[in-house]
């Protein structure tokens, strides 16, 4: 099974900005903006990795053997389906209208019963918070800026692990679901 964001959603309020960050880690100059930035992407990347929740509203795609009846997604929430296809044995993608979504709330699943001769089957999908919940928000503020503070390589006998607070928020914010 693999997934990915295709599309973000650029007029999504996801509650995350350099000037945020910024704020957060008491940055007043812009010699690091650039660093910065990459920094609260790749936290956003981490925390949303570890928590199983889309933290970029977007339109993602998931792909997978055409076994069994279920589909369960990899990340949560799920707020709509685009389209479902497969994969026939000639490799021609087969758009397919004969499945139920179940919009659980840390389950989502799709139900179909899939052709025989299917062999692949692709999602296309939208997921994503209207509005960011505060702890992953707080969680990718902090980490990006973690993250800016502590940048120097791990040298002997000082070796840095995410704080104790952080690990907190994000065990708490997974989704045990998936």
């Amino acid at each position: 099974m693999t997934w990915k964001l295709i599309t973000p959603d650029p007029n999504a309020p996801h509650g995350l900005s350099l000037a945020q960050v910024k704020e957060h880690a008491r940055v007043s100059h812009d010699d690091e903006d650039l660093s910065l930035d990459g920094m609260l992407w790749a936290a956003v990347e981490h925390v949303a990795d570890l928590t199983g929740r889309a933290i970029i509203p977007g339109t993602y795609e998931l792909t997978l053997p055409a076994c069994g009846d279920t589909v369960r997604f990899p990340v949560t929430p799920v707020r709509e389906i685009l389209s479902v296809s497969y994969t026939d044995r000639t490799g021609a993608a087969v758009p397919f209208a004969d499945w139920r979504f179940y919009q659980d709330h840390d389950r989502p699943f799709l139900t179909a019963t899939w052709p025989r001769g299917a062999d692949a089957v692709t999602v296309t999908f939208r997921a994503g918070y209207e509005v960011l919940p505060e702890r992953l928000r707080l969680a990718c503020l902090q980490l990006a800026t973690w993250w800016y503070e502590s940048r120097l390589p791990a040298a002997e006998g000082r070796v840095e692990r995410v704080p104790h607070h952080l690990t907190a928020i994000l065990s708490a914010a997974r989704n045990r679901a998936l």
